[in-house]
C-alpha cells in the first residue's frame, strides 16, 4: 500500500483492525493468580490412602528432568509406561519410576489410561497420559 495522503483511510482501517486484534488477544490472557495457585497446589504434599506424597520442586534437578521428559511431546498420542520413563530417567529404577508416576497421578498431573475405550489401541491400553 502506498504511503500517500490518499491512502490514509485504508491505513486507518488496517491499523484499527490490528489494534482490535491485539486488544482481543490481551483480553484472553489470564491473570497470573490462576497459574500461581496451580503451582502452589502441586508443590504441596498430598496424602492418599494413608500414604504421603511430596510435592514437586521445579528447581530440583530430578524433578526438572522428569518434567522435561514428560513435555517432550513423545507421549502425547499414546501416553507412556514405566519402561518409557526408565529409558529417559536412567538414574532411577522401576520402583522409583512407579512411585514417581503415582506422585504425578495423585497431584493430578497425569491420569491412568484404564479402562480402554474403543479409540485406545490394545498396545496403549494401560499407558498413562498427561492430563489436560
Amino acid at each position: 500500500m502506498k504511503k500517500t495522503i490518499y491512502s490514509l483511510d485504508p491505513w486507518r482501517q488496517l491499523l484499527l483492525a490490528a489494534n482490535r486484534r491485539y486488544l482481543e488477544f490481551i483480553s484472553t490472557i489470564e491473570e497470573d493468580k490462576a497459574g500461581t495457585d496451580k503451582l502452589n497446589k502441586i508443590s504441596q504434599p498430598v496424602e492418599e490412602n494413608d500414604c504421603n506424597y511430596r510435592g514437586f520442586n521445579f528447581f530440583d534437578p530430578q524433578d526438572e528432568k522428569l518434567f522435561e521428559s514428560l513435555v517432550s511431546g513423545e507421549f502425547n498420542i499414546s501416553g507412556f509406561q514405566n519402561k518409557d520413563l526408565r529409558r529417559r530417567l536412567s538414574d532411577r529404577n522401576s520402583g522409583q519410576i512407579s512411585r514417581t508416576m503415582t506422585r504425578l497421578r495423585v497431584h493430578g498431573l497425569i491420569k491412568k489410561g484404564w479402562p480402554p475405550t474403543s479409540t485406545t489401541s490394545p498396545h496403549s491400553a494401560n499407558r498413562s497420559s498427561p492430563s489436560a
